[in-house]
């Protein structure tokens, strides 16, 4: 019998594969907001490192796995570019970004990046 994983709600998820008609890729990391049809979906939500809204998805949930240990804090960014967020989410102008704290690599913050898991997302 097949065990069942159970997703809660504010959990850090994982996908597994691209999302078609989307941006996302598989590894990329996002958040449970709501759990649907009673775990058979969730709606999740992708945010920036600099914490700003990427994307805001209903997700099945054969397509999402949870973290395993420790892979959190082994993650890495990949760039977002604004014109790929949709109606949900929010980029600012990069003006508004210049006294923000330093993005990954130590890179200025010219551009968005979103977190992923696994090798995936470049």
């Amino acid at each position: 019998m097949k065990e069942t994983i159970v997703i809660e709600e504010f959990e850090v998820i994982a996908l597994t594969r691209d999302i078609e008609g989307t941006h996302l890729k598989k590894g990329d990391l996002g958040t449970v907001v709501d759990i649907l049809v009673g775990g058979k979906a969730y709606i999740v939500e992708f945010l920036l490192q600099g914490g700003f809204t990427a994307a805001l998805e209903d997700i099945e949930a054969k397509d999402v796995r949870p973290l395993r240990d420790g892979e959190l804090e082994q993650r890495q960014y990949r760039e977002w570019k604004s014109e790929w967020t949709g109606a949900f989410g929010y980029a600012p102008p990069v003006a508004e970004l210049a006294n923000w704290d330093r993005f990954p690599e130590g890179r200025c913050p010219d551009a968005h990046y979103l977190a992923y898991v696994d090798g995936a997302g470049i």
